[in-house]
Order: C-alpha cells, then structure tokens, then sequence
C-alpha cells in the first residue's frame, strides 16, 4: 500500500523558542516527535534511518524581533557542512519575521549515516543571543 512505501517517517517539532549564539552553527532541538520506526533520537537530535534508501528531508524555522539579521538552516548528512542542505535569508530592522526552508532528497546507507538540522544567524548591529521557533524537521522514505 502507498502508506507503507513511505515508511519509515518522522515528524520532530515544537513552538518552543531556541536560543543561538551569534556567528555559531548550533543543532536544533524539537520537542514533540512522531516516529514510525523509533529512528529519530531526542537525546541526539538526529534522524538515522535503520532501513537504506532515498528520503525526502525538510527543516523549518522562524526568527522574531525587529533587529535586523542574516540568518541560516541547514540539514547535514553525517554534520558535514560540505554534505547538506541550507537555506539563507534576511530580515531588516522593524521586520517581525524571519521564516526559513530548506529540504533535501539524500539516500541513506541504512546503518550509519544520520541527519541533524542546524541554525545559524548573524546579527548587524548591536550583539546578543537570538531566539528561533515554530521549528520542524521531518522525513520520510521515497524510494
């Protein structure tokens, strides 16, 4: 049936707001997660797929406050940097928002790859910690 082509799948997600430090890629956290296979680890924020293939991965997540920032989201395979997905934005001052998308189709060998999302965010003026939310990163397998 299509359902079962489509499994394993995850949904990880919280409105709950994140704090990131300037200039530092940090791993986002959820904080409600549906599971189909029990492949998503809260303790380590990662989604390693136990049955190899192609998944179809998305992350999302919002900025708010009125300063003016760069900002980034990024799936990784494995935390490499040169093996992800990412997707960059701006917000000008007295803006209050800053939504942020990215997905990926990656395959999966089964035993040891994972997938984490990370945030990023770079602040024009002034300094001090960010804050992100309506965070989500979900998955499923495709082929």
């Amino acid at each position: 049936t299509p359902a079962t082509d489509l499994k394993p799948w995850f949904d990880a997600f919280t409105d709950a707001e994140q704090t990131f430090s300037a200039n530092t890629h940090t791993v986002m956290t959820f904080g409600e997660i549906l599971d189909s296979g029990g492949m998503y680890d809260t303790s380590t924020n990662r989604f390693t797929p136990t049955v190899a293939g192609t998944y179809y991965l998305e992350a999302a997540m919002v900025s708010s406050g009125d300063q003016r920032i760069d900002a980034e989201i990024s799936i990784r395979k494995n935390g490499s940097k040169d093996n992800n997905r990412h997707s960059k934005g701006n917000k000008l001052n007295g803006e209050d928002q800053l939504p942020l998308y990215t997905s990926m189709i990656v395959t999966a060998n089964g035993s040891s790859d994972y997938f984490d999302v990370y945030g990023w965010y770079w602040l024009h003026t002034g300094s001090g910690d960010k804050g992100f939310s309506k965070k989500h990163f979900r998955g499923f397998k495709i082929g």
